[in-house]
């Protein structure tokens, strides 16, 4: 059943992904009885968690509101090379938290750090002021305009809106649009033909 949830299941472990494996792993022991009913009781139920678990996430796919309510949003911890204190009270997240998960990373010290996110996950992304790179953030992501990030990179919606109606596209029919502040970056999607 494992298998047949799909590498995002098995490669990051989200709250949600966390509760529906433990609660395989609950409903196997009740089959590992003697009695045939309890082992089809348990395959019956495993198969009704591996197919909710497919329907979530195809609904997941398609409604960018339900997925955050499943998985949660990245939560931005360094910005600039500044603590957002804020964000880290709000996901309960120490100062302690942080140094250990950037020690993981092989980076000293806070100091040298220019973007910290902290995934759906409770994985960090690190980005270090050596990298020399612009901070560039999603302000557009499955037709879904992410106000933090603008919030961050001190923009209004209106200059989203004035790019979209530049290149006659409708944000809605946006997939992922980021931004560094100054300028928007799209990424176009793969047109695949219908076959006929």
């Amino acid at each position: 059943i494992i298998r047949f949830l799909g590498k995002r299941e098995v490669g990051e472990l989200s709250v949600f992904v966390l509760v529906v494996l433990l609660m395989i792993a609950d409903i196997a022991t009740l089959g590992i009885q003697d009695d045939w009913k309890e082992v089809l009781l348990s395959i019956v139920a495993l198969i009704v968690i591996l197919v909710l678990q497919k329907v979530i996430a195809i609904i997941s796919l398609h409604f960018p509101k339900f997925r955050k309510l499943i998985d949660c949003e990245p939560s931005i911890i360094i910005f600039k090379g500044k603590l957002n204190l804020q964000e880290m009270r709000k996901q309960s997240y120490t100062i302690d938290d942080l140094i250990t998960q950037t020690r993981e990373k092989g980076i000293m010290d806070l100091n040298t750090i220019q973007l910290a996110i902290l995934e759906p996950s409770g994985e960090l992304s690190v980005f270090t002021k050596a990298d020399n790179q612009k901070i560039i953030l999603p302000v557009v992501v499955s037709g879904q305009i992410v106000k933090t990030s603008l919030d961050f990179l001190k923009i209004n919606e209106e200059k989203i809106f004035q790019y979209l109606k530049q290149n006659n596209t409708n944000v809605k029919d946006i997939n992922y649009l980021t931004s560094d502040g100054n300028e928007f970056y799209l990424l176009p999607a793969i047109k695949v033909k219908e076959s006929k």
